[in-house]
Formats: structure tokens, C-alpha cells, sequence
């Protein structure tokens, strides 16, 4: 099988329409979605080598879980609206998502912005508050804020678009826009580990 010769023009990759229609009837669809998945597999592959970025995990950040825990109560150390406070009683009583013993949740903070914030369920105290507020919904759904946490991990990725001046992992300011963020948990501190554009 020849190989489809893509060529450039106004800075996009062309193949020719004739030739890729002659291709899908000599293999097929399904040999064709092959043929795009493999291509797809080496190129993310070799991005990512040429990038020389170890792919970060969940696994890489463990943290042991105790599955005799018992909640306590939320505890105010601070006075905030009813709203809050309702979320943080609510938070306190759940299941651990981070580090052993925490709970990481997203709460409204004003202006259409969502902070989130992480409460040990040992203390029923808030311990950390995510580094900036984002926005908490945009026209693109995948632009919106969210997060996702496992039980067993110090790690914590963050999703969305920051309200504040945020800096990267060397310190430099960001230009607005949507970024994927990774922060190791230690307890107290959330601490950027990477940032993806």
C-alpha cells in the first residue's frame, strides 16, 4: 500500500481527496481507522518523547488509605456566608478523594468564579484553598472548571481558566487562557508540578 503524501498549504496538512477515498476502498474503513490510530499513537508518542516530559500519574504520588477513618465535623475557623459553610458541613462527612484523608471540592466564590478548597476529615478543618479562582463556566464545556483527585494520591489536576495572576512552575506569569494544571498535595500546600497548555 502506498503511503498518502500529505502536503502543505495555508499552513494546514492536505491530502488529496481522490487519493484518500482510492485508499479507504483498498482497506477498508476499519483498516483505515487502524491505519489512524497507529498514526496517531506514534505522533502523540513521538511529541511526547521529543518533549522529554515523563507522563505524570496518579501512581507516582501514593499515599497509603486508612479505611477505618472517622469523619469529624466541620469545624469554622473562619466566618463566611451560610452558602459556604453549608458546603464545607456537607464536605466534611465525605469520603476521602485525596491523599488519605482529604476532600477536595469546588465551591462558588463569586462573580460566575469556583474556588475549591481541600477539608481533612480528620479535623473537619479547612486546610488548603486551590491557588486562583477560575471561571465557573464558559461557552467551550471543555474550557470549564474541573478537577479530578483519586483517594490513594498526593496528586491533584486542575482544569480551567484562572481569574488571577497565576504564575507557572518556574515562576513566570501565564497569559490568560484554559490550562491543565498538576499539583502534588502535602497536606498543607498544593505544589505545581507541571502546566499544560
Amino acid at each position: 500500500m502506498a503511503l498518502l503524501q500529505p502536503e502543505l498549504r495555508e499552513g494546514r496538512v492536505v491530502v488529496a481527496h481522490k487519493v484518500l477515498r482510492a485508499q479507504t476502498r483498498k482497506i477498508g474503513p476499519i483498516g483505515l481507522a487502524v491505519l489512524g490510530i497507529v498514526t496517531c499513537t506514534l505522533l502523540g508518542t513521538q511529541a511526547f518523547a521529543a518533549t522529554g516530559e515523563k507522563a505524570l500519574a496518579f501512581k507516582d504520588y501514593p499515599v497509603a488509605i486508612d479505611r477505618t477513618i472517622t469523619n469529624h465535623p466541620y469545624v469554622a475557623t473562619q466566618p463566611d456566608s451560610p452558602g459556604v459553610q453549608a458546603t464545607r458541613r456537607a464536605m466534611a462527612l465525605q469520603r476521602p478523594n485525596l491523599a488519605g484523608h482529604y476532600v477536595a471540592y469546588g465551591v462558588g466564590c463569586g462573580g460566575g468564579a469556583m474556588c475549591g478548597e481541600v477539608i481533612d476529615v480528620l479535623n473537619g478543618k479547612v486546610v488548603a484553598s486551590f491557588p486562583d479562582a477560575y471561571l465557573a463556566a464558559v461557552e467551550d464545556e471543555q474550557q470549564s472548571f474541573d478537577f479530578t483527585t483519586r483517594a490513594d494520591s498526593r496528586m491533584i489536576i486542575v482544569g480551567g481558566i484562572g481569574q488571577g495572576g497565576e504564575v507557572d512552575e518556574h515562576g513566570r506569569h501565564l497569559p490568560d487562557g484554559f490550562y491543565t494544571r498538576y499539583y502534588e498535595f502535602d497536606g498543607h500546600v498544593m505544589k505545581l508540578i507541571r502546566l499544560e497548555k
